[in-house]
């Protein structure tokens, strides 16, 4: 499992190539991608989204459910990274 603090930081700093991570939490499937418009958290096979201006807005503020993703960190599933 990739730790997720690296993820979060890793918007940081566009040099590292990262554009996008896909995760399991409680057996669904996200997304985070870097988009031009900041960051973007969706949940696969659902329309809603969150968009967060940048990686210190989306660290802060990202939601799975009523969850702070930063809380819960420690269990998601680091499935691909692109």
């Amino acid at each position: 499992m990739t730790e997720m603090p690296y993820l979060c930081w890793a918007f940081l700093y566009t040099s590292t190539g990262v554009n996008s991570y896909e995760f399991i939490y409680k057996g669904e499937r996200y997304s985070i991608t870097n988009t031009q418009a900041g960051i973007c958290l969706t949940k696969y096979y659902n329309s809603n989204h969150q968009e967060y201006t940048n990686a210190n807005d989306f660290i802060n503020n990202a939601l799975i459910g009523k969850e702070k993703l930063k809380d819960i960190v420690s269990q998601i599933q680091i499935t691909g990274i692109f």
